[in-house]
This record gives structure tokens, sequence and C-alpha cells, in this order.
């Protein structure tokens, strides 16, 4: 599986992009200046963040990247509308 790191998740574009990993196989790190949305169950592979926003959740974002029991970061996709 890969992993991938998506800036801007939240919005139109980028919830399509979301999409469009998920679809794929991949697993998300997602992030958005807003709240995230809550957990779907039927995505258990997108991780939402508000990282870029709350500093103190750059830690959790380095630690699910880097986390051995998933695929290593493979990419990243910063959509803008």
């Amino acid at each position: 599986m890969s992993r991938v790191l998506v800036t801007g998740a939240s919005g139109g574009l980028g919830g399509g992009v979301v999409a469009a990993f998920v679809a794929a196989g991949w697993q998300v790190a997602a992030t958005s200046r807003g709240e995230p949305p809550p957990p779907d169950p039927a995505s258990p592979t997108v991780h939402w963040l508000r990282a870029w926003v709350d500093p103190r959740q750059l830690g959790e974002l380095i630690r699910f990247l880097a986390s051995p029991e998933s695929a290593p970061l493979t990419g990243s996709a910063i959509p803008v509308g």
C-alpha cells in the first residue's frame, strides 16, 4: 500500500483528490485549515489532521507518516482551486 499527503483535503478539489487516492487503495494523510470532518468508517485509510493551523498536531502528522505499520510516504498532492 502507498501513502500520500494531501493538503487542502477538505475543499472541493481536495475532497476529490482524497477520494481518488482512497479508491486506488492508498493511505491518505489529509490536512485541512478548518476543523477536519469526523472519521468515516467507510474510509479507514484517511487520517485527518488540522496540522497546518495547530502546530501541536505537527508531531501527530510526523508520527503518522513515519509509522512502521504502514507504507512509506510515496507522494503528495497540493490541490489549488
